[in-house]
């Protein structure tokens, strides 16, 4: 196993939280990459300016108090060979900063952020794309599922309660029940870790031959 000196160590910064997390979850299997830490706006340029390395920075262009792009560049200063993956709300509109030019090694679409940044992270690294995934099961969850559960599982990423689900699919709240504790039981997953896999699935970052494997018990 690597040493934590040889692989490459890399910071996420995304205000929303979420997406935060989901994008740590999809890149965190993949080989050579360590996550150093991970911030929600320009004021934490600091603090990871002062990290002993920094070798990767995925960013969000937007962020609460200014622009991404400027956390960038307090960082570069202490980091020289930093390199960096942008997140961008439409990547036609981005113009790359001539200074970070040789910085800046991709751009990614935040609609389709989990996918497209496991490719980006395992090129920047030096990974195969392909040894990215991890240890994910490598089987189609999508046969997993009867087509309701299907259903209700892609509706599950909205953030929609029980009570919810059973007026937008007419019926019962016993019965959104019955059918998440079977998806559960199926996908290996349970409550929130359930909840964040089906945002994750919505957001482009699951796809229907890889799923992650969780270390949560599924419902009885």
């Amino acid at each position: 196993m690597p040493s934590d000196h040889e692989l490459t160590q890399c910071v996420v910064i995304d205000d929303h939280v979420m997406l935060l997390e989901l994008l740590v979850g999809a890149i965190r299997g993949v080989p050579g990459l360590a996550i150093a830490t991970t911030a929600t706006d320009v004021s934490d340029a600091a603090r990871i300016a002062a990290l002993d390395r920094v070798d990767l920075l995925i960013v969000d262009r937007k962020l609460p108090s200014g622009d991404g792009m400027d956390l960038v560049r307090v960082v570069r200063a202490h980091h020289p060979g930093l390199k960096c993956i942008v997140i961008a709300g439409c990547v036609t509109d981005f113009v790359c900063p001539p200074d970070l030019m040789d910085c800046v090694v991709s751009v990614i679409d935040k609609a389709h952020a989990c996918d497209a940044l496991l490719a980006a992270v395992g090129n920047a690294v030096g990974a195969a794309a392909s040894d990215a995934v991890g240890s994910g099961a490598p089987d189609n969850f999508h046969s997993r599922l009867t087509p309701r559960e299907l259903e209700l599982f892609t509706m599950l990423g909205e953030g929609l309660s029980n009570k919810e689900l059973g007026q937008r699919f007419g019926i019962s709240t016993r019965t959104v029940e019955t059918h998440r504790k079977a998806i559960s039981k199926k996908l290996g997953q349970s409550g929130a870790a359930l909840v964040r896999l089906a945002t994750l699935h919505r957001h482009g970052g699951l796809t229907a031959d890889r799923i992650p494997v969780s270390s949560s018990e599924p419902s009885r």
